[in-house]
């Protein structure tokens, strides 16, 4: 299983390259019905948390969970399809998604690449 990053914002797109949406973010759109993982969500109260306070809050509740469980967890959700790991901020702003690739990629030997789309092709960073 590939594992990926984007927003929601992008989930057309990503249905068209194959991959397997799964929601990260505390509430999904309204319009997306796909499968989430709230086990990978910040808190409700961290919404509004500055990046200082927000960062150490974050990486407490990854370093809480079983790096092998939640592998075989996005693994069962994805039926053992490439993911994209989904939630609202663009590519390039502050976004919990990125803290949740580097946590899995210094906790397994699995890179975690962002997806940006252009109008054409997306790019891989």
């Amino acid at each position: 299983m590939k594992i990926y990053t984007s927003n929601f914002a992008s989930l057309a797109k990503i249905k068209k390259m194959n991959l397997t949406p799964v929601g990260i973010a505390i509430f999904s759109p309204r319009y997306y019905t796909g499968k989430n993982y709230k086990k990978l969500a910040p808190r409700k109260e961290m919404i509004h948390m500055e990046e200082v306070k927000y960062i150490p809050l974050f990486d407490k509740i990854l370093n809480n969970l079983d790096i092998s469980m939640v592998m075989q967890e996005l693994n069962d959700i994805s039926n053992n399809c490439d993911i994209v790991l989904l939630c609202y901020e663009k590519p390039g702003e502050f976004c919990h998604r990125r803290l949740v690739a580097k946590w899995i990629e210094e906790n397994t030997k699995i890179k975690v690449t962002e997806l940006i789309f252009t109008k054409k092709t997306p790019t891989l960073f």
